[in-house]
């Protein structure tokens, strides 16, 4: 029986957007080596758990624990009771590792990867993304490409206290032809696989071949995985995330021979294959300080830049507070506009109802100048016809007050004289009476005559003739008479 031997190599190195964000690098893998087995296990702590790289460290270093202590009854056990007893002992580490840093469960989310050989079989282990690949007979295989199972598309789920076991995946395989095992962290699926048709790629067996070749000298394969792993994630863009790679190879006198053979196959005619790799080494490393110089280059340059943003940000900070002043005058300005506007429409809709009113107004005013007009002109034709009729009918008085004066004067006349003649006859026959007596007589006399000439007018009014006219006549008249009367008995 063949015994196997082991020889374990690993890459780490810090993301791109980790450094940038100064964040710690959240992957983490080891290995354990003994004289009859050897177990490379690898986790990628959650981006969005803050203690992820704790939660990823302890995982790694408690599923070597575990494995290394009970290595020789596992194997004897059934998949689903190595599940059960693993999950239990790493759920414990994981709730007192979270009392201990003072943080909740959570905080500690990772990955788990894992590959376990001891005699002719082989245990591997998977929760979350990542790759666990092989070589098999020369050829690579892929054994794992992650367990998946979150919520949401290409959403992984990741190993914390009481997760379901369905999500970790564990078997265990016969060892036979297998030459090696590798485990990755997702930061390298750009470049370890293809997604179409999950095609490997050829760099994992030159890694291995490497460890082979300078197995008594594992710090030059250390520094040559860094060196090409370094080169690959600098060129690639699409490389942001922690990168992590541990390989395992099994070595035996069968596979050392198929090792062997596979080299003289492999090494170009024209040249060993330490003078490629030391060609390589230094193309490398001139490559490498090349970008370094650009990278510390590009570090000044970015100083500088950030220099320049810091203070673009203190001016645009500046240019805010004073924008918001403005923003906050313009708001007052326009509050105290909106009120103007308010009050304008007030004060147009009282216009525009004093416009109706005037108008209104105005029409009632027309139609009342149109009746006053109206009346006007019945009033002037009526004046004129009250003028027509009063001409007539002062024309028509005129006539008859003419003649009824000419007929009243006369008559009066002759009474007059008649009366006259009578009063001297009466004073002459009466010379010695007292002239009281003759005062009281005239007085009686002129009562008379008075009463005589208000009847006479009143019976003149009788027939519809209005003698006030002559009242003024007859009283000169009269008046008269009693001078001349008078003047007699001066």
């Amino acid at each position: 029986m063949n015994k196997n031997t082991y020889t374990c190599n690993k890459y780490l190195a810090q993301g791109k957007s980790h450094i940038k964000n100064n964040t710690p690098c959240q992957d983490y893998c080891d290995y354990y080596i003994d004289e009859d087995s050897s177990m490379i296990v690898l986790s990628d702590g959650a981006g969005s758990c803050k203690h992820s790289h704790i939660g990823s460290k302890l995982l790694v270093e408690k599923t070597l624990s575990f494995f290394k202590e009970r290595k020789k009854v596992l194997l004897d056990k059934k998949e689903e009771d190595i599940k059960t007893a693993l999950m239990n002992y790493l759920f414990k580490e994981l709730e007192n590792k979270a009392k201990e840093e003072n943080i909740e469960e959570k905080e500690l989310s990772a990955t788990l990867l894992f590959v376990f050989c001891y005699e002719d079989k082989f245990i591997y282990g998977h929760i979350g993304d990542g790759l666990i690949c092989c070589d098999y007979d020369g050829r690579l295989r892929l054994i794992s490409e992650g367990t998946g199972g979150g919520e949401y598309k290409n959403e992984t789920v990741f190993f914390r206290t009481n997760i379901d076991p369905k999500y970790l995946k564990i078997e265990i395989k016969p060892l036979k032809n297998i030459f090696s095992f590798y485990c990755s962290s997702d930061g390298l699926e750009h470049v370890l696989i293809t997604k179409k048709d999950k095609k490997l790629a050829d760099v994992l067996q030159t890694f291995s071949q490497w460890m082979y070749k300078y197995e008594h000298n594992p710090e030059f394969v250390t520094k040559n995985l860094k060196l090409n792993l370094d080169e690959i994630a600098a060129n690639n863009h699409d490389i942001h995330d922690d990168l992590s790679l541990i390989i395992m190879n099994i070595n035996n006198d069968e596979i050392r021979e198929i090792r062997k053979i596979k080299e003289r196959i492999l090494d170009p005619v024209s040249m060993k294959h330490d003078e490629l790799a030391q060609d390589i080494n230094n193309k490398i490393a001139e490559n490498t300080e090349a970008i370094n110089k650009k990278i510390d280059k590009n570090n000044n340059e970015i100083t500088d830049i950030n220099n320049n943003i810091s203070e673009l940000k203190e001016t645009i900070k500046s240019k805010d507070n004073e924008i918001n002043k403005l923003n906050k005058q313009v708001e007052s300005l326009n509050t105290g506009i909106k009120n103007q506007d308010n009050e304008i429409v007030k004060l147009n809709r009282q216009i525009e109802s004093l416009n109706i009113n005037i108008k209104n107004q105005k029409d009632e005013i027309n139609k009342l100048n149109s009746k006053l007009e109206q009346q006007k002109n019945e009033i002037l034709n009526s004046n004129k016809n009250i003028n027509t009729s009063l001409n007539d009918l002062k024309n028509s008085m005129n006539i008859e007050s003419k003649n009824i004066y000419n007929t009243l004067h006369s008559t009066l006349k002759q009474e007059m004289e008649s009366i006259v003649k009578q009063y001297i006859s009466d004073i002459l026959s009466k010379i010695d009476s007292s002239q009281s007596n003759l005062a009281d007589n005239l007085k009686k006399q002129n009562e008379k005559l008075l009463d005589d000439t208000k009847q006479s007018i009143n019976e003149k009014k009788n027939h519809r003739i209005n003698y006030t006219t002559l009242i003024p006549i007859y009283a000169v008249q009269i008046a008269t008479l009693v001078l001349l009367i008078l003047s007699l008995f001066k």
